[in-house]
């Protein structure tokens, strides 16, 4: 049995965010982010930056993550 999606999943969805050079580093949420242990919640106003401190958090853990955004 095959399986068929209704709809495709857009790219978008599962590329992970590559970063810029305008990025701010902040090694003390990312350390509040490491030590996660299970799920984690980002909340803040759109626009903000939550994709790109996830996306930045994750590369400088170099754990291997699956990015759905």
């Amino acid at each position: 049995m095959s399986l068929k999606w209704a709809t495709p999943i857009p790219r978008s969805k599962v590329t992970f965010p590559e970063p810029t050079a305008a990025i701010l580093h902040r090694p003390r949420l990312y350390q509040h982010l490491q030590q996660a242990t299970s799920g984690l919640w980002i909340g803040s106003p759109a626009a903000s930056g939550k994709t790109v401190l996830a996306a930045a958090a994750l590369r400088a853990c170099g754990r291997p993550v699956c990015w759905y955004q």
